[in-house]
C-alpha cells in the first residue's frame, strides 16, 4: 500500500492534521513521508486553536494562564475544572500528541473536558511550544517548567499537589513518561503515569514498527520523521530517558503506570514493552490494549470503541485519585450509555 486511501467516516475535514496524515506518501525512497514536514506542520498550526466545543456542555470551565519557561517565554496553559470546585482538586497535567510539531486540535477540548468532569479533576493542559520550530529539549522543558510552576505554587492552579497525575497521548505520553523520569530525578512527588498510545523508544526496533508500516492514520514511517524533526540536534547523553523513556537504563522507584495501546498501531509495542520493563522493575502497571483500533482512533469520540475506552481511562484516574462516587453531571459524555 504506497499511497494512503483510508476514508474515516464523519471526520470533520477542516482539520489539517488528518488530512495530511491520510494523504501520506509512504513509498518515498528514504523511508520519510512526503506529507510530515517542518513546513506541513508549520501550516497544520496555524488552523488547529480553533474549536466548536463547548466545555460548559459537560459542566467544564476554562482558564487561559501562562507559565514563564526557563528561558524566559510565556507558555500557554489552559485549565478545565467543574463550576464550583473547592479549589484544592486532584490534578491531571496532561501533554498532548501530535508528533511533537503539531499544536493541539479540536478534539483536546472535548478529552480534558471528560477527564475533568469524570474524574472530578482539574486538567492542566500544556500548550508547548512544538518541534516544527522548537528542537529537543525545548518541548519537554516547557512540560517540566509547568510541573515546576505547579508543585511550587499549588493554590494558583487551584490543586492538591500530593494529587498530581501525569498524562499524555502518543508524543505526549513521551513526554509525560519522560517527566515521571524527571520528577524520580528530583524527588518530586506524583501519582501516576496516565499514557495513551506512547511513543517510548526512538530506535524503532519493535515488530510492530516494521509491522504497521502503512497503518491509517499514523505509523512507523510517520513515527521515524517525527524523530528525525523531534531530535535533530541530538540528546543529552545524561539523561537519554527524558527525551526517549526506553533509553533509560534503570526504569526503579518510578511511580505506576497506565498504558493504553491499540491493535492495529505501529506504537503498540512502544507501551507493551514499556509496560513489561516497568513491571520488571517492580512497578505496577494496569495495561490495556483495545482490539480493533488505530493509533488516533479517539478522533471518533461518538464511537462505541472510544467511549469504553474512555470509560477505561476515567475509572483508572478515579482508582488513582481515590474518588469512588460518580455523581451526575452537566450534559452529555462519553460516561452516559
Amino acid at each position: 500500500m504506497a499511497r494512503l486511501a483510508f476514508a474515516l467516516p464523519g471526520v470533520p475535514g477542516e482539520i489539517p492534521t488528518i488530512r495530511l496524515l491520510l494523504a501520506t506518501d509512504c513509498s518515498t525512497s528514504s523511508g520519510c513521508p512526503a506529507g510530515l514536514t517542518q513546513k506541513t506542520a508549520e501550516i497544520s498550526n496555524r488552523f488547529m486553536l480553533a474549536s466548536g466545543y463547548d466545555p460548559a456542555s459537560l459542566g467544564i470551565q476554562t482558564d487561559d494562564i501562562f507559565v514563564l519557561s526557563r528561558d524566559g517565554v510565556q507558555i500557554p496553559v489552559t485549565l478545565y475544572s467543574e463550576y464550583g470546585s473547592d479549589g484544592h482538586s486532584p490534578c491531571l497535567l496532561y501533554f498532548h500528541g501530535g508528533g511533537f510539531c503539531t499544536k493541539t486540535s479540536p478534539q483536546y477540548e472535548r478529552l480534558m473536558s471528560e477527564y475533568a468532569a469524570g474524574a472530578h479533576c482539574r486538567v492542566i493542559f500544556v500548550h508547548y511550544r512544538t518541534s516544527d520550530r522548537h528542537l529537543y529539549p525545548i518541548p519537554f522543558n516547557d512540560c517540566v517548567d509547568v510541573l515546576s510552576s505547579i508543585v511550587q505554587n499549588p493554590s494558583r492552579y487551584g490543586i492538591n499537589p500530593q494529587r498530581i497525575i501525569l498524562g499524555g497521548d502518543s508524543a505526549g505520553g513521551c513526554l509525560a513518561s519522560g517527566a515521571a523520569l524527571w520528577c524520580r530525578d528530583h524527588q518530586i512527588p506524583i501519582r501516576m503515569q496516565f499514557l495513551i498510545y506512547p511513543m517510548t523508544d526512538c530506535r524503532m526496533q519493535t515488530k510492530t514498527d516494521r509491522k504497521y508500516w502503512d497503518a491509517p492514520l499514523w505509523n512507523s514511517p510517520l513515527s521515524r520523521r517525527m524523530w528525525q524533526i523531534y531530535l535533530r540536534k541530538g540528546i543529552d547523553e545524561k539523561h537519554p530517558g527524558y527525551a526517549s523513556i526506553q533509553l533509560e537504563n534503570d526504569l526503579s522507584d518510578l511511580v505506576p503506570a497506565y498504558i493504553e495501546v491499540q491493535e492495529y498501531d505501529s506504537l503498540r509495542d512502544d507501551g507493551t514493552e514499556y509496560a513489561d520493563r516497568l513491571k520488571e522493575a517492580g512497578i505496577p502497571v494496569e495495561l490495556t490494549e483495545n482490539a480493533g483500533s488505530i493509533h488516533g482512533f479517539d478522533v471518533l469520540f461518538w464511537t462505541d470503541l472510544s467511549r469504553t475506552a474512555m470509560k477505561k481511562r476515567i475509572a483508572a484516574l478515579r482508582r488513582e485519585f481515590a474518588i469512588d462516587f460518580l455523581p451526575v453531571i452537566q450534559g452529555q459524555s462519553v460516561l452516559s450509555v
